[in-house]
């Protein structure tokens, strides 16, 4: 079983994942308590895997004391409920959604489904969204006594102190971990090594639904002041240089940018625009691509770089 010490009382146990990204790491943190920093998915790969490398570790199930979820999606999430003897903590928002785990998940799907028509998305496609998310209830499950994290919050006992900062953008309530007395980010999927994480989608007292994009680029000048020796990412192995992958992002966004700009040209629609850029997607990840796209068209319409018209129900954006 794949365990690797990556910091002084702290460890890496990567487990299995069905999505097309690479192991979600979980963390644990030994002190006079012990704790994990995210779970994994509810499947019995990713089980085995788990209690696999706590087991290497002389780690038994309920020794866990405390479990970190950095952000409600399901490969970070859906064991959470496992720990039963455990405090479950989460950032403040993303906490309703591990609560009702089911329920924000069909939430989630009813308003994606609603999206598809101003976005353009064909009937068959459209009528896909809400099966990919029924899909993940049975990944995950509801942990109804969580916890909330805020900025600035300090979690002691597990070893060095480790300070909670708030990083809005794949999810609302994204929150990392930095541990000051050694220089170690425990960065969730907000800062990964070799890829970009999709925006999230905000649902929840937002009519029409935004995205994430705009809080994510904000979130990395949050971390750009912290002096940061190590990056633990929640996909992915450990990395340095977290000011110059910070840098790397904002730029591939700035450019990401001017090729929306220009693919939506004299007249198209979201979907128009993804099929455009992302013409050989598969389809379970075309909303991943029309996540991203949106993002970027929220931004380039604040700028003022796009306008849009409605072409009946459709939304059509051209370049300014």
């Amino acid at each position: 079983m794949a365990v690797f010490e990556e910091a002084e009382g702290l460890y890496r146990i990567p487990v299995f994942t069905p999505f097309d990204t690479p192991q979600t790491n979980v963390y644990v943190l030994r002190g006079d308590r012990i704790g994990l920093v995210d779970t994994g998915l509810r499947h019995p790969k990713a089980r085995d895997d788990l209690l696999g490398g706590l087991r290497s570790l002389g780690v038994r199930h309920e020794h866990v004391e405390v479990v970190v979820v950095t952000h409600a999606h399901v490969d970070h999430a859906g064991m959470a409920c496992d720990f039963t003897g455990a405090e479950i903590l989460i950032g403040r928002r993303d906490a309703h959604k591990v609560r009702d785990f089911p329920g924000h998940l069909r939430a989630y799907a009813a308003a994606m489904r609603r999206l598809t028509e101003p976005w353009g998305v064909p009937g068959f496609l459209a009528d896909s969204v809400e099966d990919l998310f029924t899909d993940m209830i049975s990944m995950g499950g509801s942990v109804p006594h969580v916890r909330e994290l805020v900025q600035g919050g300090i979690l002691s006992g597990l070893g060095p102190d480790l300070e909670v900062y708030e990083l809005p953008g794949h999810t609302e309530g994204l929150v990392a971990l930095f541990r000051a007395a050694d220089g170690v980010l425990l960065s969730s999927d907000h800062l990964l090594a070799e890829i970009t994480p999709n925006p999230g989608l905000y649902v929840e007292g937002t009519s029409p639904p935004r995205s994430g994009l705009a809080d994510y680029i904000r979130s990395l000048d949050t971390l750009r002041r912290l002096p940061v020796a190590r990056v633990l990412p929640g996909h992915g192995a450990p990395f340095g240089g977290a000011q110059e992958r910070i840098e790397e992002i904002e730029a591939h966004h700035e450019a990401r940018l001017e090729v929306v700009r220009k693919a939506a040209g004299r007249g198209r629609s979201v979907f128009e625009i993804s099929a455009h850029m992302f013409p050989h997607v598969r389809a379970e990840h075309a909303f991943l691509a029309l996540r991203e796209v949106y993002g970027h068209v929220e931004i380039l319409l604040e700028q003022g770089r796009l306008a849009r018209r409605m072409e009946g129900s459709v939304e059509i954006v051209k370049a300014a």
